[in-house]
């Protein structure tokens, strides 16, 4: 909660710490999403990853609606049940991550 007091521009401003944070904070986690999102409680988010039906075989080209280019950007904090999230990491925990993920990567660039 303290990174939205401190970063008043960053749009939601609370993040869990750790793994544990999500079950202990829940209902407080739970009520800023709906907030947010404008949802309500029993809300239930789909995730559909098939973009075929977007533009022409799944690349939207916005200039085709009158807009014009646009660039963005993602941003997806995950863990490993071994470290502590992002935030709560220190410089060592990033470097033991980073070197974990690397193994993940080669795993996955080695079998297309």
């Amino acid at each position: 909660i303290k990174t939205g007091w401190e970063n008043p521009d960053s749009g939601l401003g609370c993040y869990a710490m750790a793994p544990a944070d999500y079950d202990e904070f829940a209902p407080y986690f739970d009520s800023v999403c709906q907030e947010y999102h404008k949802a309500g409680a029993d809300a239930v988010h789909t995730t559909d990853w098939d973009a075929s039906a977007v533009g022409e075989g799944g690349v939207l080209d916005v200039t085709k609606l009158g807009l014009s280019e646009l660039s963005m950007r993602v941003r997806v904090g995950r863990n490993l049940t071994k470290f502590n999230l992002p935030g709560a990491m220190d410089k060592a925990e990033r470097i033991e991550f980073e070197k974990a993920m690397l193994k993940a990567f080669e795993k996955l660039t080695s079998d297309p």
